[in-house]
């Protein structure tokens, strides 16, 4: 799930997605993240699949803006 971290909710959905794109790449490559530990740990987590976080901050040099990553579990 992706969504705005602004007050009002305005940023572009290409901006979005394209961040959404590396987060995924990060599960797949290793080096997608760069130097960045954040992402590498993302990425890590991605590819766990049974680690959880919450209110994990994503605040890298790739990234436009700084983000707060959770997870949501059902059972």
């Amino acid at each position: 799930m992706k969504w705005s971290t602004t007050r009002r909710g305005r940023s572009e959905p290409e901006a979005l997605e394209a961040i959404a794109r590396l987060l995924m790449r990060c599960k797949r490559d290793d080096s997608a993240g760069g130097d960045d530990p954040a992402l590498q740990r993302y990425g890590e987590h991605l590819r766990n699949e049974r680690t959880r976080m919450f209110g994990f901050p994503l605040a890298g040099r790739l990234l436009p803006y700084p983000l707060l990553a959770s997870t949501t579990y059902f059972d």
